[in-house]
């Protein structure tokens, strides 16, 4: 039987691509290097396609000759009224007194509107060593960026850039995008120091008209708040910023410069951020403005919760936790490769795996590590934390020093090096980490494939490993050492045993009964002898003594047990009151357990002494039927989302909440579930106790229907508010140990055994389709209630996935781990077949319905693209022929467009061995995700990348700016991008002058 599947595999992240822009500009720009950046006369030496290029089309302004020398010191950027910016023999760049950011009503050019922050104060850094300020001006470097802080090229991939020559004069000729756009002028270095640097921003709104831009400290901080601070490669700042954004902003930098020093900041990069967070301390105003001006985060939390109380910051699939002996506890997000550290008094920050880009290599900071896929952690005496990573084949220390160590393994699968230096041996899919008294880590294998043998190991404090034991067909999971020296391990499935090796025992020996440990079972020592134990696949806690008898502390039905899917879904109460797939274990000073609650993504405390007292949470959002301000409202794992018919109304899954939520006028409200009472079908969705909502998607009716992924069935609600049970037993194959095939012929959809829901659809004939990834088809609701296979071939067995069946009847097609579905403006099907890295359609008009694939390079083609290095394609070019890395979600606008989520190769290992498959290969290289647009309607259907690498937003690897694995996506009334970020916990706004 295969292995429970974590919540969050109700679709997958993975992919690849860094595109670059395609549009383009009438002209090119002169340039020659200078300190490696392109200038005026000769190419320049950077690779210019990893730049922006312009547009062809919606030309506003041309920027063409300059002086940047100016005696009376005045110098100005000069705008004329048809639209050009002109610097003249009047006017340059550089002012030294009284110059100002001089904005016409039309709001066009980005100021303070009040003159130069400067007064009589000379040029910060004109005047240095008894230079005159003209010679400062020779060789200074005119650039032209865009909002994400990248120079813009032109059509022939040159930047647009100039240096001025001896006289301060340069040439740049080239026409504007209709966007905001900063100019930057570099001094030369040589001459004005590192000081020598201003922006000014200009809108990308207004008519024309004359208007005139002073380069001054006051220009600088206005450019250096939005594009240095606010932007962090964020277009949607900037393209928010010239309406009412605009005009607030001018208005705070106004009533803030007061507040500036007395001694004008420098313009080193450095000393500008210094003086605005200074600043920001002191201009509230200011600060708000520029955060309303951010908008990007709708719902969920900023900063991953940093600095929150460890009971408000949802956790993403918690699989381990730590204490150490200063009090801290360490909790380890598994797929999400992140661990959070809870401080004494319960503050939460995160200590590592936020960088997912990074590396995990010797010296580098925790902070920067990039954890493939965290199994187990265990902390040392001396403050070190020591983590093992199961998709990286690595155990690693976390020092106290804050820097990473590699203990054991070279970051790929093998058992070669034992009996040498742990560092150099092989590791084959380390599950738990234990420590001994005498500092001897124990550590544990599962069986990654027929060509390794799971291992107990042993590394002394010489380094070197060691087998121990040699475990059965599954292999290990937990391990723990107690105190007579003796080490306990406990092996994998469904019958698994705990064994125990004496201290002076050369082979273990079973201890107690069979029980039902699952995947991920935890040991602990005991007081008085024996181990606390998790039994993950029956649910509970227990306690094994050392003459083999087990009592159960919590959970139902007893040791060794099939759960009862009864009991768990009855209510939602029954199920809070439960643990669900408990794994890591941890002791409190005063005897009681901290257990990780993986299915209710909670870390609880439990009481030995009273294992009938409620199970506490200790770290994890609870409550997460709460309702109010959007802002306020933390979410836990949202996943499919969709818009109601007005546009206007987010309507989202919140898989780990187990709710279905509405967003609308900046309030959350809760539609289905979140509620103890046991529900009845036909009865109010606000009664319903639901269990991994992964999809919703409206009818025409206005009926609301849900597809659960945990709790595997298809619901209706109605719009007055009353939910109907349509399809699907409601227990999971995964523990109902009954045959795990599919085959829904003849059956009332009430009595088919669905596998995994995770996306839902609405067809063109108004039934609900969804994707099966238990059963790998995607399936129809008819009229006469029966689920119908439209895309894979039945009877199908749970699990078994493969790539079969092009340009033939998708009835006989074959998928693997299908995760997106979505229709186009005429009626066909689109499937992302994520494990087979290809988007294949489906003809259902044709008799019978035909698929085909008309994006992706395959298994084979993909993993040799990424194994070559190949540069991914730039954005708008042709669907055919681009690599698709296990594409996820799709959503189709009112456009014709197909938004499509790839989840990035940072998560693309941990997912794919958590679903027991050895087909992805360990250190492909880190992309994180992103979401493309495939327009439809369009010859050879383009495709332009809107968010992560090669995009203009979200492109950052760490913090808020980052996407995590995004499940769902919309597109409201004013054609806004909406995702859904599981791992992140936020659902995010990009705005429409992104994506257009």
């Amino acid at each position: 039987m295969p292995a429970p599947r974590p919540l969050l595999s109700l679709t997958l992240a993975t992919l690849l691509a860094l595109p670059a822009c395609t549009t383009q500009a009438p002209g090119p720009a002169p340039s020659r290097p200078t300190t490696g950046r392109g200038t005026a006369t000769k190419a320049p030496t950077q690779a210019a396609s990893k730049a922006p290029t312009l547009p062809a089309t919606g030309l506003t302004r041309r920027i063409e000759t300059g002086i940047l020398r100016d005696l009376s010191g005045k110098v100005k950027l000069v705008s004329d009224a048809g639209g050009s910016l002109i610097s003249d023999a009047g006017g340059a760049l550089i002012s030294d007194a009284g110059g100002a950011v001089i904005s016409p009503e039309s709001g066009r050019i980005l100021s303070n509107n009040s003159g130069s922050m400067l007064g009589k104060t000379k040029f910060y850094g004109l005047r240095q060593q008894g230079r005159l300020k003209e010679d400062l001006l020779a060789d200074a470097v005119v650039e032209v960026l865009d909002a994400a802080g990248r120079v813009l090229v032109d059509q022939d991939g040159q930047p647009l850039t100039a240096t001025s020559d001896a006289e301060g004069r340069y040439q740049l000729k080239a026409t504007l995008p209709d966007e905001n756009v900063v100019l930057r002028v570099r001094l030369n270095p040589k001459l004005a120091g590192d000081d020598g640097e201003l922006r000014a921003l200009v809108a990308n709104k207004g008519a024309g008209g004359p208007a005139a831009v002073d380069l001054d400290t006051s220009a600088s901080l206005a450019a250096a708040y939005v594009l240095g601070e606010y932007v962090k490669q964020q277009q949607t700042v900037l393209d928010r910023l010239p309406a009412r954004e605009n005009t607030l902003l001018r208005k705070e930098v106004e009533e803030a410069r007061a507040l500036l020093p007395a001694e004008v900041p420098a313009y080193r990069p450095d000393r500008m951020a210094a003086a605005l967070a200074k600043l920001r301390t002191q201009a509230k105003p200011l600060d708000d403005t520029l955060e309303r001006i951010k908008a990007i985060l709708l719902v969920g939390q900023a900063n991953l919760g940093q600095g929150l109380q460890a009971t408000q910051v949802p956790l993403a699939l918690p699989v381990a936790v730590a204490r150490d002996a200063a009090g801290n506890t360490y909790v380890a997000e598994s797929v999400a490769g992140r661990i959070r550290k809870i401080t004494p008094d319960g503050a939460v920050s995160v200590l590592a795996g936020d960088d997912l880009t990074g590396s995990v290599r010797d010296g580098i900071a925790a902070a920067d590590a990039t954890f493939e896929a965290i199994s187990d952690l265990a902390a040392e005496p001396d403050g070190g934390l020591l983590v093992v990573e199961r998709s990286a084949h690595r155990l690693v220390r976390l020092t106290a020093q804050g820097k990473v160590q590699v203990v054991a393994g070279t970051g790929s699968a093998g058992q070669a090096g034992e009996g040498g230096p742990a560092t150099q041996a092989g590791l084959a899919g380390p599950t738990g980490v234990a420590l001994g008294a005498d500092g001897t880590i124990y550590l544990t294998e599962e069986a990654v494939n027929k060509s390794f043998s799971p291992r107990l190991l042993a590394i002394g404090k010489d380094g070197v490993l060691r087998r121990l034991a040699t475990g059965p067909d599954g292999g290990f999971s937990g391990v723990t050492a107690t105190a007579d020296g003796a080490v306990w391990v406990a092996t994998t499935g469904l019958k698994g045993k705990v064994l125990r090796l004496a201290a002076s025992a050369s082979e273990p020996v079973p201890v107690g009964p069979t029980l039902n440990l699952g995947f991920n079972a935890r040991l602990l020592p005991a007081p008085g002898g024996g181990v606390y134990l998790t039994e993950s696949g029956g649910d509970r806690v227990l306690r094994l003594a050392a003459d083999g008898t087990a009592a159960k502390l919590t959970g139902p039905g007893e040791p060794g047990d099939n759960r009862d899917e009864g009991l768990v879904f009855q209510s939602l109460e029954a199920e809070a009151a439960m643990l669900r797939r408990p794994y890591g274990l941890a002791a409190l000073p005063d005897g009681r357990l901290l257990v990780v609650d993986s299915g209710h993504m909670l870390v609880r405390v439990l009481d030995p002494a009273k294992p009938e007292a409620p199970l506490a949470a200790f770290a994890g959002a609870v409550g997460m039927q709460a309702a109010g301000a959007a802002q306020a409202i933390a979410v836990n794992a949202p996943a499919g989302l969709t818009m109601a018919a007005d546009g206007k109304r987010l309507v989202f899954a919140e898989a780990g909440g187990s709710v279905v939520k509405q967003l609308a006028n900046g309030q959350v409200t809760v539609l289905a579930g979140g509620r103890t009472a046991a529900w009845t079908d036909g009865g109010p969705a606000l009664a319903a106790g639901l269990v991994g909502p992964a999809a919703v998607a409206y009818d025409k009716a206005g009926n609301l229907w849900i597809a659960e992924s945990s709790n595997p069935r298809i619901l209706k609600v109605t719009p007055d508010g009353a939910m109907f049970h349509m399809a699907g037993t409601g227990k999971s194959p995964d523990m109902s140990g009954q045959a795990l095939t599919f085959d829904p012929a003849g059956q009332p959809a009430r009595e088919v055994q669905l596998g995994r829901p995770t996306a839902l659809a609405i067809g063109p004939d108004d039934r609900p389709y969804w994707v099966d990834q238990g059963f790998n088809v995607v399936c129809r609701l008819t009229a006469a209630n029966q689920v119908e296979a439209v895309v894979g071939k039945t009877p199908a067995t749970y699990g078994a996935g493969s790539d079969a069946g092009d340009d033939g009847p998708a009835g006989d097609a074959r998928l693997n781990f299908p995760t997106g579905l979505a229709f186009d403006q005429a009626g066909a099907l689109y499937v992302t077949d994520s494990l087979n890295f290809k988007l294949r359609t489906v003809d259902l008009k044709a008799q019978p319905p035909t698929i085909r694939t008309i994006g992706g390079l395959g298994l084979g083609g993909t993993l040799l693209a990424l194994a070559t290095g190949t540069e991914p394609p730039a954005s708008g070019l042709p669907l055919a022929g681009q690599p698709l890395i296990a594409p996820a979600g799709l959503y189709r606008d009112a456009k014709n467009r197909l938004y499509l989520v790839e989840g990035g190769t940072v998560r693309l290992t941990s997912l794919i061995n958590g679903l027991g498959t050895s087909q992805i290969p360990a250190g492909l290289p880190l992309v994180p995700a992103r979401i493309r647009r495939i327009d439809l309607s369009a010859p050879g259907l383009p495709v332009t990348t809107i968010a992560g690498p090669g995009g203009r937003v979200l492109t950052e690897t760490r913090g808020d700016q980052v996407l995590g694995l995004p499940l769902g996506l919309a597109v409201d009334a004013d054609g806004r991008l909406i995702i859904a970020d599981a791992l992140n916990n936020q659902i995010k706004l990009v705005p429409n002058a992104a994506l257009d």
